[in-house]
């Protein structure tokens, strides 16, 4: 063992440094010899961070709201007119949007109190904006389709 103050070696059972008299029983006694020399810098590996998955999944939302309402495979529509037409389509993007606006201030939330933990703000963003440019543009969607049928 080294005394903690004047770093002599112990040697023996001595209950005080013969150098510097520091009492063994009340001082805090460690091993100098684990410690690196004072040019070694302590290796410490950081905490990874990972991407938010509500991020992510605020960007998807928003953007499959988007691609679905312009999406135009037959077999698609007809499934679409099937269950009720445009406006099972409509409200069904638009229920995505809402999910990716959701999601998006969760993950913003999530990265707020992530301590660097996470990452991913800027996916939240664009799935947040995404997701809120396509509910005025979904309304005047609406608004043109039931003011050419009132016609």
């Amino acid at each position: 063992m080294v005394c903690p103050r004047c770093k002599t070696q112990r040697v023996g059972q001595e209950t005080a440094c013969v150098a510097c008299g520091l009492a063994f029983e009340t001082a805090m006694t460690f091993d100098t010899q684990a410690l690196p020399s004072t040019g070694e810098a302590l290796e410490t590996k950081a905490p990874e961070s990972t991407r938010s998955l509500w991020a992510l999944a605020s960007s998807a939302f928003g953007l499959f709201a988007w691609l679905l309402l312009f999406f135009e495979d037959p077999t698609f529509m007809s499934l679409i007119y099937a269950l009720g037409g445009e406006r099972i389509l409509f409200t069904i993007t638009t229920l995505l949007a809402l999910v990716g606006i959701a999601t998006g201030h969760k993950a913003l939330s999530e990265l707020r109190t992530a301590q660097g933990l996470r990452h991913g703000r800027k996916l939240a963003l664009v799935g947040l904006v995404i997701s809120y440019l396509f509910l005025p543009f979904c309304a005047l969607i609406v608004y043109v389709s039931v003011s050419m049928n009132a016609l």
